[in-house]
């Protein structure tokens, strides 16, 4: 069997900033996704209990870009909801790839396993993970020397489904690995990512979770655009701080130094956005009265949780046991860990 993984991800600084043309400070997570692909004389493409056509699946992911484009002309998440599961983006993937390859349905079917070790709707990037773990496995079944580049081209396209106007820090951070700065061109929509050299210190760092957004990461950006929309000079200057968290960050870190300091400005400015709900507001309050830093790392939420949030204190014993008091799920993750590859 071939195998196809792609880790998660997490934003260390840049958040909904990163959306608008700003930098973000990224790093692949251990954690990953992997899909096992096999031939099969069964036609279609089968995964858990269910078997599609490979017209069927084509058609499914003709059909969501044209629904997309709608979605981008009105701003309305609402279109793209029914795209916001596990089954909808596992058929979106397969069909997005099938598109790039021949692959007739006289020929063998296919057959997919797919596991991940990453939570879904915590903000650590599970859906670009799945989307290139998939996208990785079809295409390398049909060739011997399938591109990062590609598997990142088609990952980005599934992500506009999941989440509406991403910015490409998901898809591109899953796709290479390690820990990038990462910015979005504007004007043409392409991406730029460097490397950075890992320190340390970010290894100390706990991954928290506050709970699962009520939310859709589509609902949460398009929550953001909306105030920039209606208030513009207030939220740009927001967003130009959040980047400027991003920038300064980076260069930090190429010195050698993790400042988390800035974890909490950034967070700051995610409160002002509005993007950060109760209960990760009280649990940021608690750490930072403790004197610790911690920092929402996604889209947000505002109903329910808000996904991940990232944790830093110099007594990681204190902050463990404090967890354990309070049940909190986390773990401490190796940060800058390898991107998608295939196994063979």
């Amino acid at each position: 069997m071939m195998m196809s993984t792609a880790p998660g991800k997490l934003i260390l600084a840049g958040e909904h900033a990163v959306v608008y043309g700003e930098p973000a400070v990224v790093a692949a997570v251990q954690l990953r996704t992997e899909v096992g692909i096999n031939k099969s004389k069964v036609g279609g493409v089968g995964f858990e209990t269910n078997r599609y056509s490979v017209d069927e699946l084509r058609n499914y992911w003709i059909e969501a870009k044209s629904e997309w484009q709608e979605f981008d002309k009105t701003n309305n998440a609402q279109i793209l909801r029914k795209y916001h599961n596990k089954l909808a983006l596992i058929r979106l993937a397969v069909g997005a790839a099938l598109e790039r390859v021949r692959y007739d349905e006289g020929e063998n079917g296919l057959e997919l396993q797919l596991s991940t070790d990453l939570p879904i709707g915590a903000g650590l990037g599970s859906s670009a993970s799945l989307a290139a773990s998939i996208v990785g496995a079809i295409l390398s079944i049909k060739a011997e020397d399938v591109s990062a580049e590609l598997v990142n081209e088609l990952t980005y396209s599934l992500e506009r489904m999941m989440n509406g106007r991403p910015s490409g820090v998901d898809n591109t951070a899953v796709v290479y690995g390690g820990v990038m700065r990462f910015q979005k061109k504007m004007f043409d929509n392409t991406f730029e990512h460097k490397s950075l050299k890992l320190v340390g210190t970010i290894e100390e760092c706990f991954i928290v979770d506050t709970g699962k957004p009520e939310e859709s990461t589509a609902e949460m950006v398009a929550l953001v655009k909306e105030k920039i929309q209606n208030e513009p000079v207030k939220y740009k200057k927001i967003i130009k701080l959040v980047g400027e968290c991003a920038t300064e960050m980076g260069e930090k870190i190429e010195m050698g130094r993790f400042d988390p300091t800035i974890l909490s400005r950034n967070q700051r400015l995610l409160e002002q956005l509005g993007v950060v709900g109760n209960r990760a507001q009280r649990i940021v309050d608690q750490i930072e009265e403790m004197g610790g830093y911690a920092k929402v790392c996604g889209a947000g939420g505002v109903k329910g949780g808000s996904g991940v949030i990232v944790v830093y204190h110099e007594d990681a014993g204190k902050m463990r046991e404090w967890f354990k008091k309070n049940k909190l799920k986390y773990f401490q993750d190796h940060l800058g860990g390898e991107g998608w590859r295939i196994e063979k």
